[in-house]
């Protein structure tokens, strides 16, 4: 039982670290996330395409037609074209913008899912330690009571009581040891997820990747 209980104490101190490395690498703020600078490179060329317009427009308007009926037509369609051009890029904002709010509520949304498996993940880590301390303690007790049983020669009876607390402390220990499986698989799978969402959109955008 002791082996068992040290190599879940192993496979428990690895998920500590892995938790600790995503914790170091989350974000602490929207801009410095991942998904912020994702989107960000996204509307960036968005910018992009609305000053090359802005200029093309810019070059459009300072051309100067005599008023004439023989520019006429290519009057109107110059003044088109320039009025175009402005409510392409107003539409362009209107795209960033949206992306600006859907960034944000993805952020929000990305982080409430986070903590709520960050919030298991803790809630378990509590019950883990209280787990391998009454383990702990348990085998402390069997190794006195067992030196105790041992001291035993021959034909000396046992006493009962002896016997009936030895099985009572490895009934708990083995109840201990039951329980500190299914929490240490559970904070394995909050961690699993916590990276997960980390890789998605929470991890900090100068994070080795």
């Amino acid at each position: 039982m002791n082996n068992n209980i040290n190599h879940l104490r192993e496979i428990y101190a690895q998920i500590i670290n892995d938790h600790t490395e995503i914790i170091q690498k989350m974000a602490t703020t929207l801009e410095e996330s991942f998904i912020y600078q994702n989107d960000t490179n996204i509307y960036n060329k968005f910018y992009d395409i609305c000053e090359s317009n802005s200029l093309l427009s810019d070059k459009i308007g300072a051309i100067n037609f005599n008023k004439s009926t023989t520019f006429n037509h290519i009057i109107d369609d110059k003044d088109e074209l320039y009025n175009r051009l402005h409510q392409f890029n107003s539409y362009i904002l209107e795209v960033c913008d949206k992306i600006k709010t859907a960034t944000q509520s993805a952020y929000e949304e990305y982080c409430t899912e986070f903590k709520k498996y960050q919030d298991d993940y803790l809630y378990c880590v509590d019950i883990i330690n209280a787990g391998f301390e009454l383990c702990d303690n348990c085998t402390d007790e069997l190794r006195i009571l067992n030196g105790e049983r041992a001291s035993y020669i021959g034909n000396e009876i046992v006493p009962d009581t002896l016997l009936s607390e030895i099985e009572e402390y490895e009934n708990i220990r083995a109840k201990g040891y039951n329980a500190l499986v299914t929490n240490v698989s559970r904070i394995r799978k909050d961690c699993n997820e916590l990276k997960r969402i980390l890789e998605i959109a929470l991890k900090k955008g100068t994070a080795a990747q």
